[in-house]
């Protein structure tokens, strides 16, 4: 009875032996999937650090870029802004020298016109005074043609007045030369005197 006590307490203990076995080796395989999922884990973690790590410097790239630009930016917008304040200080002083000379254009044309007008006028009286000047020139020419051609009969006759014409024109007694002299004289005078130019 205690053979079968003992062989019963053997089989018992090998039955829990078995057990423990079992559960070793479950424990055991539970072990090496939870040795691999944390290996798993720590290369995840690792490949993690390292993405972090680049993120990180990306990020203080990015940054240092970002104060790069804003940098670049400031000086562009002051560089713009002086440009700005340039053009703005030329386009007033342009403007004042654009009214000035439109005023100057509009005082010129004023006088130019005032000039114009007055310059019409003066060819006006000068064109009037040319007609005048022409019409008293063309009487003057025919006056003097014909004053010219009295001259002309009075020398004629002078130069063919003969001896007996010189003693008679110096008789003393009868004067009757000298009367026809005179007459003559007088005839002359009297066409001389119609082509005369009035004052």
């Amino acid at each position: 009875m205690e053979r079968r006590a003992y062989e019963k307490e053997i089989a018992d203990v090998n039955s829990r032996s078995d057990l423990l076995r079992k559960k070793y080796s479950e424990e055991k395989a539970r072990a090496n999937g939870l040795l691999r999922t944390m290996s798993t884990l720590e290369g995840n973690i690792r490949a993690l650090r390292t993405e972090m790590a680049d993120l990180k410097e990306e990020k203080e790239l990015a940054l240092q870029e970002k104060n790069t630009l804003r940098a670049r930016l400031e000086k562009k917008t002051a560089e713009c802004k002086e440009k700005v304040d340039t053009l703005s200080d030329r386009y007033d002083v342009l403007s004042e020298k654009h009214e000035a000379l439109v005023m100057k254009y509009d005082k010129n044309e004023k006088a130019c016109e005032k000039k114009i007008k007055t310059l019409l006028s003066e060819k006006d009286e000068l064109d009037t005074t040319l007609k005048e000047t022409t019409y008293n020139l063309e009487r003057c020419q025919k006056h003097n043609k014909k004053l010219a051609g009295i001259a002309s009969k009075l020398v004629v006759k002078y130069r063919d007045k003969g001896v007996v014409d010189s003693i008679a024109q110096k008789e003393p007694f009868t004067g009757l030369k000298q009367v026809q002299m005179e007459k003559l004289i007088q005839e002359y005078q009297d066409k001389i005197d119609d082509h005369q130019l009035e004052q």
